[in-house]
């Protein structure tokens, strides 16, 4: 069985997101569902987030990794501030940092 997550690559100017599919190791092993948009056409990462969400024909993935570009700073209630976008998260997505 293969598991897989979201990932995405965020910076100023496109938000890159795919399903990473990994072999029984856990080796990545290749992705599926790559899409590309534009920054500027959202106003929240997690609008992003869901557009490349409801996009798949998969049931979506539990776990994700994100990138996001640019000096972050945590603040609470689960805002984050940056340079790029300012991105607001959900309760129901676990930040990593």
């Amino acid at each position: 069985m293969t598991d897989t997550m979201i990932i995405s690559d965020v910076g100023g100017t496109n938000g890159r997101f795919a399903v990473a599919h990994s072999d029984s190791e856990g080796n990545i092993d290749h992705l599926s569902h790559i899409n590309v948009y534009q920054c500027r056409d959202y106003n929240t990462f997690t609008d992003m987030l869901e557009t490349f969400i409801n996009s798949l024909n998969i049931p979506p993935p539990k776990t994700a990794r994100l990138a996001i570009a640019g000096e972050m700073t945590m603040v609470f209630y689960g805002i984050i501030t940056g340079t790029s976008i300012q991105m607001i998260l959900k309760q129901n997505l676990t930040l990593i940092m």
